[in-house]
């Protein structure tokens, strides 16, 4: 495979649209291969203008309680799925969270081939934390820098920090390869809007520099969270969505909140009280073989529902946007009749 280190982001971005990237979405969606995505904390040092975290004026602060994240691993490992990874990932700063270290070295021990990636702003990414992240060999280190420069960073992120950001990353490799580690491996990502889409070579251009074979830059869409976030509000974002088409997160998502819930997709973590139509169950009550992977799992009624096109009982999904952020896995249903479902 070609590292995505030495294509130009441009190309990446064509290729992601493209047959082929539909191909391995394809064969990651049937590959029964799970990222659970833990919320670890509710708690964040920013005020992004794309996360529902900004405008939820009844978020209440908290943290996951370690015993239920223990409990969750010991389901996992019942699972005997080799193909599971782990994202800390949610509505607050995972390394806001103080057993951080601890729960990533918990699963390293626990359940040896899991993939562990830590999706965070960067900003706490300070000498010491970075030691023990390389030191209990996370494998990666999404880091949501999401602007080319220091003004366009505080229009989106709420504060003005992007050079110490910058420095953090720098510092982190440099770091990395001076202990002689391959891990984590480094993503840092960039969002596409009016604002940076000039600017997206030029910042692949300066963290190639930098970056080793394994790592890359990325782009992400800005979407509205299910409507949790309105976008053509507080930031320029041209073009439209493709056609609507199922979302993969359906196939190969586990979302689990701080409170126990289990939801098929990270826009679970967005949603407040009284809006359960993609709540699967709580993991506090029952295990994850029984809400994600029983014959009888509301799981198999969402697919279902979006294979068909109908979205009447599944209000979250039908103004939610997220499907647009994986290419299309699902081919249209033209030719077998038999067959009653719109996507195959």
């Amino acid at each position: 495979m070609i590292s995505r280190n030495y294509l130009p982001i441009y190309l990446v971005q064509f290729l992601k649209k493209g047959l082929l990237a539909r191909a391995l979405t394809r064969r990651y969606v049937f590959g029964q291969v799970y990222a659970i995505c833990f919320e670890f904390t509710t708690r964040c040092n920013l005020q992004c203008k794309m996360c529902s975290h900004t405008y939820d004026k009844h978020l209440q602060m908290a943290d996951l309680d370690f015993t239920l994240f223990k409990k969750i691993i010991e389901d996992v490992k019942k699972l005997d799925n080799k193909n599971i990874s782990f994202v800390a990932t949610g509505l607050g700063e995972p390394l806001l969270y103080k057993n951080i270290i601890e729960a990533i070295n918990y699963v390293k021990n626990e359940i040896s081939y899991a993939y562990f990636n830590v999706i965070t702003n960067g900003l706490l990414l300070d000498r010491n934390l970075a030691q023990s992240i390389i030191g209990v060999k996370t494998d990666e280190l999404t880091i949501s820098l999401n602007a080319p420069n220091k003004n366009i960073y505080k229009q989106m992120m709420g504060i003005d920090r992007y050079d110490q950001v910058v420095g953090n990353i720098i510092k982190f490799l440099e770091l990395r390869k001076k202990l002689g580690s391959q891990k984590p491996k480094i993503a840092i990502q960039i969002m596409e809007t009016d604002e940076t889409q000039s600017e997206i070579n030029s910042f692949y251009h300066f963290w190639k520099r930098y970056l080793s074979h394994y790592d890359k830059v990325f782009t992400a869409n800005i979407t509205s969270m299910a409507g949790a976030v309105n976008i053509d509000d507080c930031l320029n974002v041209s073009g439209k969505n493709p056609s609507r088409y199922p979302c993969c997160q359906c196939w190969t998502c586990i979302a689990i909140r701080l409170t126990g819930e289990v939801y098929p997709c990270c826009i679970g973590f967005n949603l407040t009280g009284g809006k359960n139509d993609i709540l699967l169950g709580n993991i506090n009550h029952d295990s994850l073989e029984d809400i994600y992977f029983s014959s009888n799992s509301k799981i198999k009624i969402i697919r279902t529902d979006h294979l068909m096109d109908d979205y009447n009982n599944l209000p979250t999904c039908k103004k939610c946007d997220n499907y647009s952020l994986s290419p299309n896995a699902w081919f249209k249903n033209r030719f077998l009749p038999s067959v009653s479902k719109k996507w195959i």
